[in-house]
């Protein structure tokens, strides 16, 4: 096995996190990886769902898992069969637990702070200068930094196709059982005070369960807005016998994710690479990003074992992929869920998740395009490929 060179990860999300295992399981030990991260990471912050078709965290960490999913658009609504996929949540108390235990074996360092500088020097070491939480100040040189710090996203440079994904939800406890537990609703898709959204339910119990509206924009809501939305679809959706739904708030999150085409990973150099969202991670056409994290934090991971370590970028087939899609959302927003739907109903969930996740191949990606709604997707992805053949994105 090539040398393992001391590695630096800055910030300790999803992205981080996975970097972290990642590089434990190839054998990163001790001083070799260090973790700069102000937070404890212990607060269930956010919760994640994705689909899957191989476990991806151990059975006592991933809580939630579903066997079909429900979709809901321009009056259509249906459940598919998501075999051999299936769909989970896991809320990030569990993952940041699980994470730091990884960390923890591999006698990996935490350095408690905020990296406020990240500098390269002889163009052979990477320099980090930290802010403690005491508020005191360190640093520490490495051969590489995986930085996943915030980037800078402007959601009107036209240059480059850019929106939000926001999202409000809440825990919530019924009054009484109405809840399907084998049965995730994946998008319903409305339109809700003149912008297109889709809401989605994620079962705990029969009673229990997140409620959450996700919008697509470019500006963020105010926090009521949300739980207004929140308010009349649960009432309309669980309302029985004309009587109102009754339940409990246990807990509430927000949060917003970047969708953009935007080339986020070229601002890495040979020796700090960019990460997580930082790196264009997130998926631009559909915000989901943790699977990604963690296909993605594998390939960091052995691309720092070659001979001659070359940051991370995405193939050219999904940056196509994924401005053809993020580019019909934004233009026609109207049309996006009956689009998803579509997707779904013509191909099925394992085909649809397949090609949502990128594992398809170039022959069966466009095998899909063509048996979905074409005048949708065509157009857009031969211009996609002309612009990268141009060198204009």
């Amino acid at each position: 096995m090539a040398e393992r060179p001391k590695v630096c990860i800055v910030g300790a999300g999803a992205a981080g996190l996975w970097c972290g295992i990642r590089l434990a399981e190839r054998g990163w030990c001790g001083d070799e990886l260090t973790i700069v991260e102000p937070d404890a990471k212990s607060a269930d912050d956010h919760t994640w769902s994705y689909w899957l078709r191989e476990p991806l965290l151990p059975a006592y960490v991933r809580k939630q898992t579903y066997d079909s999913v429900e979709l809901a658009a321009d009056g259509s609504r249906a459940t598919f069969d998501c075999a051999p996929f299936w769909y989970e949540s896991v809320r990030s108390s569990e993952f940041y637990a699980y994470a730091k235990q990884v960390l923890a074996k591999a006698g990996a360092k935490w350095v408690a702070g905020t990296a406020t500088d990240v500098e390269t020097y002889a163009g052979e070491k990477a320099h980090v200068r930290i802010t403690t939480s005491e508020g005191g100040v360190t640093s520490v040189d490495v051969d590489y930094v995986l930085d996943s710090r915030s980037p800078r996203i402007d959601v009107h440079d036209q240059r480059y196709l850019t929106t939000l994904q926001h999202f409000g939800g809440r825990f919530v406890r019924f009054a009484s059982p109405v809840l399907d537990r084998s049965k995730a609703v994946f998008m319903d898709f409305a339109e809700v005070g003149g912008e297109v959204a889709f809401f989605y339910v994620l079962p705990q119990t029969e009673s229990v369960g997140l409620i959450e509206i996700a919008v697509f924009s470019k500006a963020v809501w105010d926090h009521r807005r949300y739980d207004r939305a929140l308010d009349a679809y649960m009432d309309e959706r669980f309302r029985t016998a004309g009587l109102a739904v009754r339940y409990e708030t246990l807990e509430a999150e927000y949060g917003v994710i970047p969708m953009t085409d935007q080339p986020l990973w070229r601002e890495s150099t040979d020796r700090v690479w960019k990460v997580g969202t930082a790196g264009g991670w997130v998926q631009p056409s559909s915000g989901y990003a943790f699977t990604r994290c963690a296909r993605f934090a594998a390939e960091v991971a052995d691309g720092l074992l070659a001979a001659r370590p070359r940051p991370w970028r995405p193939s050219a087939l999904q940056q196509v992929f994924n401005s053809t899609m993020l580019g019909y959302i934004i233009d026609e927003p109207t049309r996006a869920g009956r689009t998803f739907f579509d997707l779904f109903e013509r191909n099925g969930a394992a085909r649809t998740f397949a090609f949502l996740d990128e594992a398809s191949t170039a022959a069966e990606t466009l095998r899909l395009m063509w048996r979905s709604p074409r005048r949708a997707f065509v157009p857009r992805a031969v211009g996609e490929t002309a612009r990268r053949l141009a060198g204009s994105k």
